[in-house]
C-alpha cells in the first residue's frame, strides 16, 4: 500500500512506467544493482512518472529486490502528487544478512547522508512535509511517511515476514503477533541468518504455509477440510457479505503465478530457478543461465486462461488443483517425493554447466526443461490414477496388480460435521435397531454355514471342471 497513486497513460492518466517497464529498462542497460536503482529512479521521477498495479492506495506502490554478484538492494517506489513523476527510496542489504520484502514497505529510518547504503529521490522529503507525512524533524522514516501498512488484513504481510525470518533464523524468537503499521517498525529491515543460506533454504521458505506453527493451514479444522488442504480460496460476492475476517495469508498461496530464485555468484554460472504456479505443489527447475540466449519453451505461457499442454505452468496447475481437490495430506507426499527427485537432479545438472559455452548451456537447459515438463505431466496423471473417488490405488510388488483402498474421512472431521446424527430424521434408536437386525442375521447365517458340506479345497494349481 502507498499513500499516493497515479493512473497510467493507457488508463487515462499521465504516468508512463510501471515496475515491469522499469525492470526491463534496468535489465537492458545495467550490469549492477546500483545502476539499476539510479536508472529506474531517474526514469520514473524525471521521464514519465510511475503507476502501480491499480489506481488506488492499496496497490499504488511497488517493491523490488535488485541484486548483482556483490550486493543486494531493496527498492520502494510510488507516484508523486502530480501523477507525472515518482517518489522512491532504496537501501542496501548488509553483507551476511537477509531481507524479506512482503506486500509492504520495509525501509524505515534512512541515513540519507550514507550514500553507500541508502538512496532516495530528490523530491521525497519535500512532498512528505508538504502533505504532513513528516514533520521535518528527526531521521526520515520512509515507510512511516509513504506507507499505509497492511491493506488486506492486520497480518497479511507481517505474518509472512515473521515466518520467513523464523525459518531462516530460528534461534531468534520473534513475536508473531506484531502488526505492521506506518507508526511501528515491527520487524527489522534485515537479519543475520543462523547459517549461510542455500538455494534449498529459499525453496523451503517459498513453499511454506505455516505448518508446525500456531497458524498452520493444514491443522485439523473445518477450513482445511478432511484432508488438511492449505488452500483458502478468497474473494467472491459472498465474502463481501461478511463484515470482517480473513484467512491467514501463507507464503505459498494457491493463486501464485510463479516463484523465482536468482542465484548470481561472484564467480561461476548464474542460475534462475523458476517454479510456475503454487510453489508447494510445483517444481523448481533451471530456466536461465548467465550465458544462455533463450528461455526454454515449457516456461512460456501463451494463454493463462486456456490449458496448453506445452506449458509447465499448466502441468503445475493440474498437479496443484488435483492435489488440493482430492486427498491433499496424501497426495502432497507424492508431490514432495517428485520435487526432491527432480530438484536433486537439477542441482547436479547446474553444476555440470560450469565451463560450457553459451550455445551448449542454452541447448542443455532446454533439454532439461523438456524432461521436467514431461515428468510433471506424468505426476499429474499418477495423482489422477492414485487418488480417485475416495480411494487410494496401490500396485503390489511383483504382481503389479492394482488394489483400491477406501480411505474415508478422519474421525475428527466426522465428529465436526455431526456425522453421528445420520440422515435427517434418523435417531439413535433406529441406528441401534438396524445394527441389531444385521448382527442377528449374520449370527444365524454363520450357524447355517457351519452345517453345510463343502468339497475339499483345491490344491495350488488344481482346477475343477463343471460338466452340465
Amino acid at each position: 500500500s502507498a499513500r499516493l497513486a497515479a493512473r497510467s497513460l493507457a488508463d487515462g492518466g499521465t504516468a508512463l512506467f510501471s515496475d515491469k517497464e522499469l525492470t526491463l529498462l534496468a535489465l537492458e542497460r545495467c550490469k549492477t544493482a546500483r545502476c539499476a536503482i539510479d536508472l529506474m529512479g531517474d526514469f520514473a521521477q524525471n521521464r514519465g512518472g510511475f503507476y502501480g498495479e491499480d489506481f488506488g492506495v492499496d496497490s499504488g506502490g511497488e517493491n523490488l529486490v535488485i541484486a548483482d554478484p556483490t550486493e543486494a538492494w531493496v527498492f520502494h517506489i510510488l507516484a508523486d502528487p502530480t501523477g507525472k513523476s515518482a517518489i522512491w527510496a532504496a537501501r542496501r542489504v548488509p553483507d551476511g544478512e537477509v531481507a524479506v520484502v512482503p506486500n509492504t514497505y520495509i525501509i524505515r529510518q534512512m541515513d540519507i547522508s550514507n550514500k553507500a547504503d541508502f538512496a532516495i529521490s530528490s523530491n521525497a522529503l519535500t512532498i512528505a512535509k508538504q502533505f504532513g507525512f513528516w514533520d521535518g524533524h528527526g531521521t526520515f522514516d520512509f515507510a512511516r511517511a509513504f506507507s499505509l501498512g497492511e491493506y488486506n488484513n492486520p497480518y497479511y504481510s507481517a505474518r509472512r515476514l515473521w515466518r520467513a525470518y523464523n525459518l531462516l533464523r530460528p534461534s531468534w524468537e520473534m513475536d508473531p503477533s506484531q502488526e505492521i503499521t506506518p507508526e511501528q517498525a515491527s520487524y527489522p529491515f534485515s537479519v543475520k541468518p543462523d547459517r549461510p543460506i542455500s538455494t534449498e533454504d529459499i525453496l523451503r521458505v517459498y513453499r511454506d504455509y505455516y505448518e508446525g506453527t500456531d497458524f498452520s493451514l493444514v491443522a485439523d479444522n473445518m477450513a482445511s477440510g478432511p484432508f488438511n488442504s492449505p488452500r483458502r480460496i478468497a474473494g467472491g460476492d459472498e465474502e463481501g457479505k461478511v463484515a470482517t475476517g480473513a484467512w491467514e495469508r501463507p507464503i505459498s498461496i494457491y493463486r501464485t503465478d510463479y516463484a523465482v530464485v536468482n542465484v548470481c555468484p561472484p564467480n561461476g554460472t548464474g542460475i534462475v530457478w523458476f517454479a510456475p504456479h503454487t510453489p508447494h505443489a510445483s517444481v523448481f527447475a533451471p530456466a536461465w543461465t548467465s550465458a544462455a540466449t533463450s528461455v526454454p519453451r515449457p516456461f512460456a505461457v501463451d494463454e493463462s486462461l486456456q490449458v496448453d499442454r506445452r506449458s509447465l505452468f499448466w502441468a503445475a496447475s493440474a498437479v496443484s488443483n488435483w492435489a488440493h481437490g482430492s486427498m491433499f495430506s496424501k497426495a502432497i507426499v507424492d508431490v514432495r517425493a517428485e520435487q526432491e527427485r527432480l530438484e536433486a537432479k537439477a542441482a547436479a545438472f547446474v553444476k555440470s554447466l560450469e565451463g560450457a559455452n553459451a550455445q551448449e548451456q542454452t541447448s542443455r537447459v532446454e533439454a532439461f526443461a523438456a524432461g521436467v515438463h514431461a515428468a510433471w505431466w506424468e505426476l499429474f496423471w499418477h495423482l489422477v490414477g492414485r487418488y480417485n473417488d475416495g480411494y487410494v490405488v496401490t500396485h503390489a510388488k511383483g504382481s503389479g496388480k492394482p488394489t483400491a483402498t477406501a480411505v474415508g474421512y478422519p474421525a475428527w472431521w466426522l465428529n465436526a460435521t455431526h456425522f453421528e446424527q445420520g440422515p435427517k430424521g434418523s435417531s439413535g434408536a433406529s441406528f441401534a435397531a438396524l445394527k441389531k437386525r444385521m448382527a442377528d442375521a449374520a449370527a444365524l447365517m454363520k450357524k447355517i454355514d457351519a452345517n453345510r458340506t463343502y468339497p475339499p479345497a483345491a490344491a495350488a494349481g488344481e482346477r475343477f471342471e463343471l460338466v452340465v
